[in-house]
């Protein structure tokens, strides 16, 4: 009994903790301008694709050649049309391969989080953090009866590992990384978010 107790009291403050980081991003966007309904948040239209690029940019990435970084690309959508990321805990990256400001670029799903007692997944839970740059981030959120399909995009920095956040959110840091898994520090409770490439 008292270990379901536990686990509902966990469960609780998570969702708790989840509906704080979305009042925070909220308010901290609604100082942010939205960007032209024609172009980036530069005002710039967006550039077409060449033909030979249409393949990779579907992909999300360039034909860059063995050894180069790869060169993304990624539109400011949450993409719901698409289901929530559902799996085990995947193999999580023991290092930082690649720079960072190359491989965060991209749509994540947040899978999995520790506490401090092993790796759980999200339930119920639909967290979405799409990067269309380092400075822009695109916080998606759906968790029946709090938020429905809630986007809140705001711009950030990144420093170093630090993922700044604007209106006083104490950011993230990015600990581990590979080309498909990222894993964060939430220096709000300690815990530790797994991230999944979408």
């Amino acid at each position: 009994m008292q270990n379901s107790l536990s686990l509902y009291v966990r469960r609780v403050l998570q969702s708790l903790a989840a509906a704080i980081i979305a009042a925070a991003l909220l308010s901290a966007c609604a100082a942010e301008a939205e960007p032209p309904a024609s172009g980036g948040a530069d005002g710039a239209a967006p550039s077409a694709a060449a033909p030979s690029d249409a393949a990779a940019g579907e992909s999300g990435e360039s034909g860059a050649q063995p050894g180069e970084p790869v060169v993304r690309e990624q539109a400011e959508t949450c993409g719901w049309e698409l289901a929530a990321l559902t799996a085990e805990v995947p193999e999580l990256p023991s290092g930082q391969t690649g720079e960072l400001q190359d491989v965060i670029i991209g749509a994540w799903q947040h899978t999995h989080f520790d506490s401090g007692s092993g790796f759980e997944q999200l339930a119920n839970e639909d967290i979405r953090y799409v990067f269309p740059s380092t400075d822009r981030l695109l916080y998606c959120q759906h968790i029946p009866g709090i938020t429905e399909h809630a986007e809140n995009a705001a711009s950030i920095t990144l420093e170093a590992t630090k993922i700044v956040l604007p209106g006083g959110h104490p950011g993230f840091v990015v600990t581990h990384w590979s080309d498909d898994t990222m894993l964060w520090n939430n220096p709000t409770d300690g815990s530790t978010y797994v991230l999944q490439r979408r």
